[in-house]
């Protein structure tokens, strides 16, 4: 190892001592920067390339786990997550209020297709009916005729004929149905259309009560014909025309007095069921109205 030599200050060089001043001057021999050289060799590696750093103001980022929130960030971040919620619960309300509309329009498009299927219905038993009324009357005036050769017989069998037809039927609603059975009468958001779909269905069933109470009249009707109409017989051609009908005036009396009951029956169902079409063309204007369906 080289010795470091450090030069002495004036002041530690004491004149006279002549050992002392010879090994200076030996070695002033060795040349300052080779000297400084040396002295640098020995400064440790880590000082040396120690960067200088400079006096610099640190500032926490919010999101630090350091960072202390103050109230306006907690109230700016409860305001984004409700604004979130509401926005996406807004969206599934606005979804699915659309779908019940949409499903809403489709059960009044069904609902007006039943109301054209029922005015056809009832269209064609007024004038079945009608028809039958009709025959009914004419019965009754032939058999209080006292007229009974081969003409009178032969009218009042053809007029008999068609007494113990009636025809009554209503279309099976299937659209009020699925609206009950669904529970999606509360889809009807229209009051007016709401409470005709009430009345109109309401009325129809009162119209089924009568009508079953008009075919319970016919069936006794019925019954009592078979006791004084002998129709194996004048069909078969069998007989005179005097023994086709039974000579007691008291049961046809009282066929008489039922079949005349039967026929205000009719005249009455009749007059309810042009009620109950004028009801149905009007509930289906209202609902094309209502819904803008002549638009589509």
């Amino acid at each position: 190892e080289k010795s470091i030599i450090y030069k002495m200050s004036e002041e530690r060089n004491i004149p006279g001592e002549g050992p002392i001043d010879n090994y200076q001057t030996a070695n002033d021999t060795v040349s300052q920067p080779a000297v400084d050289a040396e002295m640098e060799s020995t400064i440790p590696i880590a000082l040396v390339n120690q960067p200088q750093t400079k006096n610099m103001e640190v500032h926490k980022h919010p999101h630090h786990i350091t960072h202390k929130k103050n109230w306006p960030e907690y109230l700016l971040e409860f305001f984004m997550l409700f604004l979130a919620v509401f926005l996406g619960f807004t969206a599934e309300n606005f979804r699915e209020h659309n779908a019940e509309r949409s499903k809403e329009r489709e059960y009044m498009r069904s609902m007006v297709a039943d109301l054209k299927e029922d005015t056809t219905i009832i269209n064609g038993s007024i004038a079945y009916n009608t028809r039958v009324s009709v025959s009914d009357s004419l019965l009754l005036l032939s058999l209080q005729s006292p007229s009974r050769d081969s003409f009178a017989i032969g009218q009042i069998f053809k007029y008999f004929s068609k007494t113990s037809n009636f025809w009554v039927e209503f279309n099976e609603s299937k659209t009020f149905e699925q609206l009950k059975s669904t529970g999606d009468m509360r889809l009807i958001r229209n009051k007016p259309v709401l409470d005709s779909i009430s009345k109109y269905y309401q009325r129809i069933s009162q119209e089924k009560i009568f009508r079953d109470e008009i075919q319970a009249q016919l069936q006794l009707t019925y019954n009592l014909a078979d006791k004084i109409f002998n129709v194996y017989a004048y069909e078969s051609n069998l007989g005179q025309p005097s023994n086709l009908i039974i000579n007691d005036a008291l049961l046809i009396k009282e066929y008489s007095n039922k079949l005349n009951h039967l026929i205000k029956s009719y005249r009455e169902f009749m007059r309810h069921l042009r009620l109950l079409k004028t009801k149905a063309v009007n509930f289906m204007s209202a609902i094309i109205k209502e819904y803008h369906f002549k638009n589509e």
